[in-house]
């Protein structure tokens, strides 16, 4: 037995090792499996390092590795290419049209002008490019006129008086009484109305008095906006339409004016919101008769 202080496993941690590892028997080589027709050679041989530490130990004693274990794996079978079905056929429909059947009795001009109106016969050489006259069906189904109009300020419709229906105005000289007060006209009223209906301070009240008594109530207001009430936008339709309320029951005649304009469109050509128009029509439309 050689001397264990000179084998060279001395330097293994659990050595030294004075027997040799047996090595294991040689794996016969592998026989790769019968082959048919068609089918492709199988994979080359694979093999994987032990696990349990023999590597290492042949390595101290010189001894040849073992060798590998043999996997043997076979290559997938091709597949069959999937087969193409053919799409049903879609039946072809063919649709046939009735031949139109013919009036035995053509219609005369007079059964014409029942159907159709007179302007679709119109020629350049015939007469009734002159007559607007249509069947009566094209009548029932003619738009309504539009009703007049009547502009208070501004420029007039022709035909028109340059000042119509001026009692109807904001600026007519018609003192108004409203809540204990009495206002040159209505126009000082609605403006005097952008501070709140009663005022809440001594410098309000000032405010209000000197609105309601300026020559130009709107451009007096406007120097003061910046302490109009916040919700005077909201407000205003309420407003014009309460003072209009009191204009027109004080003074019955105007309201008579107001309800001889019929159903024409009222319209202030100096307010785009048409204020004051809305609110005339609306007050004409609760006191006017039903028709």
């Amino acid at each position: 037995m050689s001397d264990p202080s000179k084998h060279p496993s001395k330097h293994h941690p659990f050595g030294p090792f004075t027997q040799p590892v047996p090595q294991p028997r040689a794996a016969p080589p592998a026989q790769p499996p019968a082959r048919g027709p068609g089918v492709p050679p199988a994979a080359p041989q694979v093999g994987r390092a032990p696990h349990d530490g023999a590597f290492f130990l042949n390595r101290v004693y010189g001894h040849p590795p073992p060798l590998p274990s043999v996997l043997t794996a076979y290559a997938p079978v091709p597949s069959a290419p999937p087969v193409q079905v053919a799409p049903a056929p879609v039946p072809v429909r063919h649709v046939h049209f009735e031949q139109p059947r013919v009036s035995p009795v053509p219609l005369n001009q007079v059964q014409l002008q029942q159907i159709v109106p007179e302007s679709m016969f119109r020629t350049p050489t015939s007469s009734a490019n002159t007559t607007p006259a249509t069947s009566p069906a094209a009548m029932r189904y003619a738009p309504l006129p539009e009703p007049p109009k009547i502009v208070l300020g501004g420029r007039q419709p022709p035909g028109m008086p340059s000042n119509p229906h001026s009692n109807l105005r904001l600026n007519s000289n018609h003192m108004i009484a409203c809540r204990g007060r009495v206002y040159f006209n209505a126009e000082r009223l609605y403006h005097s109305r952008k501070f709140g209906e009663s005022p809440t301070t001594p410098d309000m009240e000032r405010l209000i008095d000197l609105v309601a008594g300026s020559a130009d109530p709107q451009a007096e207001a406007e120097k003061w906006r910046p302490y109009w009430r916040r919700n005077w936008e909201y407000v205003k339709d309420d407003v014009m339409r309460d003072l209009t309320g009191h204009k027109m029951a004080q003074y019955r005649e105007i309201e008579a004016e107001l309800v001889a304009t019929g159903n024409a469109d009222i319209i202030d050509a100096e307010d785009p919101a048409n204020t004051l128009g809305r609110a005339l029509m609306n007050h004409r439309a609760s006191v006017s008769p039903r028709r």
